[in-house]
């Protein structure tokens, strides 16, 4: 005979289980936008301060007789200017800044899953529904937001590993794994479990 109540209670463990891996992944994903945005801004400033310094060199330099130092600097400001159009950081910055937000959002809204809704409600359907109604969620932004460059993952994972975006109850298994460049994120590899080898027979003298 089936017992329901193990059934259940291993559903919901399954459950709690692929909560995990969202909250996860959500919070990689955060932090990663985070990092991005972060670069972003920094290239505007980068830009904008330098044009401006530029123009007012090139105008300085207009007032006198180096007319080759101001082409020159007025074609770096030209370049920074169409640099800074072309780039467009400072909506690349709030994008990822709000991409941040909706994965923190998300990941706030699933810990809460696992570890209220699981314990408050005892039927595995209505868990179940809820959680795919967070996959979705989960799936909509993964479609829905920017791309993150390999810098920025590979600075999350050391914000991460930092603790930076750690709390309490957090049911991460282990550290993630970047590799810079093809902006590859793994979780730990489970090691397979081998069998001891059975010891071999001594043969027995008396029939040799």
């Amino acid at each position: 005979m089936i017992n329901q109540a193990a059934v259940g209670d291993k559903l919901v463990a399954a459950l709690r289980a692929e909560a995990c891996r969202i909250e996860d992944d959500c919070m990689t994903s955060h932090a990663a936008h985070n990092e991005e945005a972060r670069l972003a801004t920094h290239l505007h400033l980068y830009l904008g301060i330098s044009a401006t310094v530029l123009a007012a060199a090139a105008g300085v330099s207009s007032l006198s007789s180096l007319s080759l130092v101001a082409g020159i600097v007025s074609f770096g400001v030209a370049a920074l200017s169409g640099l800074m159009t072309f780039l467009d950081p400072k909506s690349r910055s709030s994008e990822h800044y709000q991409a941040g937000i909706a994965y923190a959002t998300l990941r706030t809204d699933t810990r809460w899953f696992r570890t209220v809704e699981c314990e408050k409600n005892p039927r595995p359907s209505d868990l179940e529904s809820r959680l795919s109604a967070l996959a979705t969620r989960w799936k909509d932004l993964d479609k829905g937001t920017p791309v993150v460059s390999g810098r920025a993952l590979a600075l999350a994972a050391v914000r991460i590993e930092a603790g930076v975006y750690s709390y309490d109850g957090d049911c991460i298994k282990g550290r993630h794994v970047v590799e810079l460049g093809a902006a590859v994120i793994s979780g730990p590899v489970a090691k397979p479990q081998v069998p001891e080898a059975e010891p071999v027979a001594s043969p027995d003298p008396a029939r040799v």
